[in-house]
């Protein structure tokens, strides 16, 4: 890995701990998915939050909203949780997925759910989040295919 790479990572364990030490707790900030019959794309980010904030406020105030990704200089002054384990619930299975080193969770995961706006639910350990997802129906001409042009 590269210097500037290993010098992130080390401050990201000082400023981890640091906000550990004061009762920050683990959140999980919501992205919006897709997927067709048999899987969905999950996407969330894993970080740090003051205490006492619930997972709402996180997504409103500190991070931008769960309908739309940080961006500009606001990304680089979140507190990630890298490597963190993410617990997915999709319908009535669980699954883990695991967060990259900038707290990045994308995977892609079995499940068996309607056509239409859906929900699956995230956790890290503290308050469960919704997320939302989009299942299309393969195949043209349906309301939600993935070849539809009309919104």
């Amino acid at each position: 890995m590269h210097v500037a790479a290993r010098l992130e990572d080390r401050l990201n364990t000082v400023v981890g701990g640091w906000l550990t030490g004061r009762g920050w707790v683990p959140r999980v900030e919501p992205y919006t998915g897709y997927g067709a019959p048999g899987w969905v794309r999950v996407m969330a980010r894993a970080v740090l939050a003051p205490p006492g904030t619930s997972a709402r406020e996180v997504a409103e105030t500190d991070l931008g909203s769960a309908d739309r990704a940080v961006r500009g200089w606001r990304g680089f002054f979140t507190a990630k949780v890298p490597f963190g384990t993410v617990q997915v619930r999709i319908g009535g299975r669980t699954h883990d997925a695991r967060a990259d080193r900038g707290g990045y969770v994308d995977v892609v995961l079995p499940a068996d759910l309607e056509p239409g706006w859906q929900q699956v639910t995230l956790s890290l350990g503290g308050e469960p989040v919704a997320a939302p997802v989009l299942v299309v129906r393969p195949g043209p001409g349906s309301r939600w295919s993935a070849t539809s042009t009309t919104r």
